[in-house]
């Protein structure tokens, strides 16, 4: 059989310069293999590539074989065997070459048999090889990238979405990890199928909302925003989308990180942070955080009302001027001790706006500052005035207590020597009288003297019972009518009586009488009782001179003052307030000399003041004394409690009288006594 040849274009069998390098300029080789005298013919260029010089290379296959990849050389003769057998019309391969500089480049060979026998044998192989080394790397790199990405995805700890992006909406769900589908109690469900329409439809998250728009504008965007679950839990989410391409795919990946947890703990935080601004501002102490220079960072409102301040004048004061001079310096001791040892505590008094002065205790520690921030002091101020009011109040009523004390020892004394000194004439001259053949001038004078010493020792009774009623309440005040000519009468005869019976020649009685009678209701007995007792006082301590006794109206006329006043030893005004008071003589030595028991004016002062009067005195050391009694010309009603507390006043006796609201006058014409309730 005679062998039919198909000649082959010149450009393939002896191609010209112009050919070779056009098509080696776009990365085309070219090679053909001639099958009967197995010759393989190379172009220029892919002989360089090869590695092949033109006088070593003997145009056999086996010499193409050394700079191919050893995985390569193989799969190639195989596929050559192929095409010439006939089992396959086109060879193709994609096979590594090594470079000058021992780096696997990636080339791409396509083939053909061009000629063929009458028998149906090849006769002639034609191809090209492509260098496709930047694609190759380019695909590993994208294959790379998308297992790298994939591995992200599936083991980080944050919910990832990956979102297909279709005509610039969101598509389908087309892939989610673990955390995101833990997040939001889904399965795999849910992949290939289209965000939940409440999400699409959202103001913000949604196909038309804020973030999407920021992904379309910008390629990303991020939002918080509250997101309600299918199990019907809300979360807060931070929503991150990214828009992005792989391996040709418009996607969105959702970066979804779950801020409930934080938002619970800002809450929280926010309440307790209200809750101790609440405190803060309501706490009765005075807070405030100063720098160390006592500048002003935060305090509460009772830093500056407190002491009458507002916040804007409180912050523009200068605290040293008005803290007292006396503990001014020490204050500026004790900050120094702050500085050195952290804290301190100091009282110390400081001016209030109105002038006077408050007892303030204040705590102070010093704050270090944290990262190169100053230090602060956090001070507490606390207002003691009350407490160190209330501990001199108790420190004196411990010392009146003691006082007290002292002067019921003094005063049982003394009332022992008091009862004893009649009660001892008493018996003594009753002794006398038991013997017989006393003459009748003696026997008269021994009765006139238990006559005299008995009613020494009944008005001593008498003077301990009415105190002790007075202090129990029990002492009842009975009113009637009385003619103040009467009663000043009587008080005339009474001290002139006296003076008789103390054979006192040297004191003058005087009356003083205003014209115009008046009729007094008050309780006749109690009155006489208190002014005889001035009168006693006035013949006591005057040696010699005159004692007055006298009456006037006071203020509107509806008021009377009784007076007693004398030219005697006087009182000097510090001791005002001591005379009125039970076991309270001015001295021991007035005691002695003149005798006594210091409880008649304290009745005195009470029996007055349950009848709705004042009492008081007026005098000097050596200048006489001079006793005023007002009371009104009606009777009133006076409450219990108002007697006891009467009764166990202490105070100077300028505070000793009924103020208008604690008394009212009973004007029923019937009526003429206290009623005690």
């Amino acid at each position: 059989m005679t062998t039919t040849r198909t000649p082959l274009p010149k450009e393939l069998t002896s191609p010209s310069a112009e050919f070779i390098s056009i098509s080696e300029s776009i990365g085309l080789y070219w090679w053909h293999w001639d099958h009967r005298e197995r010759k393989m013919i190379l172009g220029p260029g892919l002989m360089k590539i090869l590695g092949l010089a033109p006088g070593e290379f003997d145009h056999s296959l086996s010499s193409l074989s050394r700079n191919i990849h050893p995985d390569d050389i193989e799969k190639n003769r195989k596929r050559i065997r192929r095409l010439i057998q006939g089992e396959s019309d086109l060879y193709e391969l994609e096979y590594r070459v090594k470079d000058p500089q021992g780096e696997w480049q990636w080339y791409y060979n396509r083939g053909t048999v061009n000629q063929r026998d009458e028998h149906g044998r090849p006769v002639h192989l034609g191809g090209i090889t492509i260098d496709i080394s930047g694609q190759f790397k380019r695909l590993l790199s994208l294959v790379e990238e998308k297992e790298k990405f994939e591995f992200i995805v599936r083991n980080t700890n944050e919910a990832i979405v990956v979102i297909e992006l279709l005509e610039g909406k969101a598509g389908n769900i087309l892939d989610a990890n673990k955390a995101a589908m833990d997040l939001f109690k889904k399965g795999a469900e849910v992949l290939g199928k289209p965000l939940p329409d409440e999400i699409l439809q959202d103001k913000v998250i949604g196909k038309d909302g804020v973030l999407m728009r920021d992904v379309f504008e910008k390629g990303f965007g991020r939002v918080e925003q509250k997101v309600e679950i299918d199990s019907g839990e809300t979360l807060w989410l931070e929503i991150t989308l990214h828009a992005f391409t792989l391996t040709g795919e418009n996607l969105m990946i959702a970066i979804l990180k779950d801020m409930t947890p934080e938002r619970m703990t800002e809450a929280a935080l926010r309440e307790t942070e209200k809750l101790y601004r609440i405190l803060f501002e309501a706490a009765d102490d005075a807070i405030g955080l100063f720098t160390v220079d006592r500048e002003v960072v935060l305090m509460n409102s009772a830093l500056f009302e407190n002491i009458g301040y507002t916040k804007e004048e409180y912050v523009e004061l200068d605290l040293m001027e008005i803290v007292h001079p006396e503990d001014s310096m020490q204050l500026g001791i004790m900050e120094g001790r702050l500085h050195s040892e952290g804290a301190m505590s100091f009282d110390y008094r400081v001016r209030h706006k109105e002038g006077h002065y408050l007892y303030m205790s204040s705590m102070s520690v010093v704050i270090p500052g944290v990262e190169g921030e100053k230090a602060l002091i956090l001070s507490i101020i606390r207002d003691i005035s009350e407490r160190h009011q209330a501990m001199q109040e108790l420190k004196m009523a411990k010392e009146r207590a003691e006082e007290s004390d002292q002067l019921k020892s003094a005063f049982l004394a003394n009332m022992s020597h008091e009862i004893r000194t009649p009660m001892n004439s008493i018996i003594g001259f009753s002794n006398l009288l038991l013997h017989p053949g006393q003459k009748e001038e003696h026997r008269e004078m021994y009765v006139q003297r238990i006559v005299r010493n008995s009613e020494l020792l009944l008005t001593l009774i008498s003077d301990i019972i009415d105190l002790a009623k007075i202090e129990s309440g029990q002492l009842p005040i009975i009113y009637g009518k009385l003619r103040l000519s009467e009663l000043i009468t009587d008080l005339r005869q009474y001290a002139l009586d006296e003076l008789q019976r103390l054979d006192n020649r040297n004191i003058e009685i005087i009356i003083e009488e205003e014209k115009g009678d008046c009729e007094i209701e008050t309780d006749v007995i109690r009155i006489l009782q208190v002014m005889k007792n001035l009168i006693n006082n006035a013949i006591k301590f005057t040696e010699k001179g005159s004692v007055k006794i006298g009456c006037k109206k006071a203020g509107d006329g509806q008021k009377i003052i009784l007076y007693v006043q004398d030219t005697g030893v006087g009182i000097a005004s510090e001791h005002f307030g001591l005379i009125f008071d039970q076991f309270r003589p001015i001295d021991g030595s007035n005691t002695r000399k003149f005798g006594g028991t210091s409880l008649g004016l304290a009745i005195c002062k009470n029996l007055i003041h349950m009848m709705g009067g004042k009492i008081w005195v007026e005098s000097e050391a050596g200048e006489g004394a001079l006793f005023q009694v007002e009371l009104p010309l009606r009777s009133f009603i006076v409450s219990k409690s108002d007697i006891i507390r009467a009764s166990n006043q202490s105070d100077p006796v300028s505070r000793i009288h009924l103020e208008s609201d604690l008394v009212k006058q009973d004007k029923s014409p019937k009526s003429y006594g206290y009623t005690i309730y």
